[in-house]
């Protein structure tokens, strides 16, 4: 009975695994009308309106629609964490993110580390 418990466990633990990392390479969906309209009394006195933040998301999803094959799965999954952290999803800061993480994988490749500015 032991072993079978054990066995149970570890399969768990596998399917959970193996389902965060489908998870992120799922494309995801986000509100993103309720999340331009929660954010509109932090944009007061700065332009942007509902219709400039909801074409904004669109056209980021779009964008990110085309390229989500191309970012690998750990920058995927943390920056899909991220942009929920708030509760208000954003395609807007998940291609953001995406962008800074591909840009930092760039920089190390070629060798200028994190923080050099050469």
């Amino acid at each position: 009975m032991r072993a079978w418990n054990q066995i149970v466990t570890l399969l768990a633990a596998v399917t959970m695994s193996v389902s965060g990392s489908y998870a992120a390479d799922v494309f995801p969906e986000f509100d993103y009308v309720a999340t331009c309209k929660t954010d509109q009394p932090d944009t007061a006195g700065t332009g942007e309106t509902l219709s400039k933040c909801t074409d904004d998301e669109r056209r980021a999803k779009q964008q990110l629609a085309r390229a989500w094959s191309q970012f690998p799965l750990d920058e995927k999954t943390q920056c899909i964490k991220e942009t929920n952290i708030d509760g208000t999803p954003s395609y807007v800061e998940l291609q953001v993110c995406l962008q800074m993480a591909s840009d930092v994988r760039a920089r190390v490749r070629r060798g200028q580390g994190l923080l050099n500015s050469e």
